[in-house]
């Protein structure tokens, strides 16, 4: 089932205030948060509107809450975790429907700060992280090691972003902002 969510220029227009000073595109990190929490609909739940799940050495507060993952390996599972029900794709990958522990933070703007350390593993694309269009694409298939790192599991990552520009600026919120990171 494929969820659509009413665009939010409230929600949108907050976020991309905060995301002026993120060092990062103030668009990508807009159009990337009202993806991550389906316009706002996630924001309720201790402020983690990117969906961040705590790891087992996480020190700070925590919800066990339902959630979906796509992956080709088993979810880490920690304490109070679980798989509910696995169901392989035809793309080779498996969806699981789980429990899982996610952070909590005081504020939005404390989630934000947080999630973007994400891509600090990501160098080559962190060379990137001003331009809205490219961004996306280095950090959906990164050469790391032998290896490409991915920030999401979604195949169609960047064009999914590109979508989300084209309604920000739908609601008035497109702008490539000119931006100069201190």
């Amino acid at each position: 089932m494929i969820k659509t969510f009413i665009m939010n220029k409230e929600f949108a227009s907050r976020i991309m205030e905060g995301a002026l000073k993120t060092g990062f595109s103030p668009m990508f990190v807009t159009a990337l948060t009202c993806i991550e929490s389906g316009w706002g609909k996630t924001e309720r739940e201790g402020n983690n509107i990117f969906g961040d799940m705590a790891p087992e050495d996480f020190k700070g507060k925590k919800v066990l809450r339902h959630t979906i993952v796509v992956s080709k390996d088993n979810p880490k599972i920690y304490g109070k975790e679980n798989i509910i029900y696995a169901k392989k794709l035809k793309c080779g990958l498996t969806k699981y429907t789980c429990m899982m522990y996610f952070k909590t933070f005081r504020t939005v703007s404390e989630c934000l700060s947080d999630h973007l350390h994400v891509f600090d593993g990501f160098t080559v694309a962190m060379g990137y992280r001003l331009d809205m269009h490219e961004f996306p694409k280095r950090i959906q298939h990164e050469p790391k090691g032998g290896i490409f790192m991915h920030y999401d599991s979604d195949p169609n990552f960047a064009d999914t972003i590109e979508q989300t520009y084209k309604s920000l600026k739908k609601l008035g919120l497109y702008e490539e902002i000119p931006y100069i990171c201190k």
